[in-house]
């Protein structure tokens, strides 16, 4: 990869990076990974009934 490519690359990579860390910063994540349902964020430990009733009622 040529060197102007692969600064082109880098910088979007990281712009990218970036815009993802503020965004979840902006919607309370505090740590990864983080569960999000319809724009709720889930942050206790999920059985599997929990978590599939969660999604369902998220769907109606």
């Amino acid at each position: 990869m040529d060197d102007k490519l692969e600064s082109i690359t880098y910088y979007r990579i990281h712009a990218n990076t970036d815009s993802n860390i503020e965004s979840g910063l902006h919607s309370g994540v505090t740590a990864a990974p983080a569960l999000f349902i319809n724009g709720v964020q889930y942050s206790d430990r999920w059985n599997i009934e929990q978590l599939m009733a969660a999604i369902v009622t998220a769907n109606h």
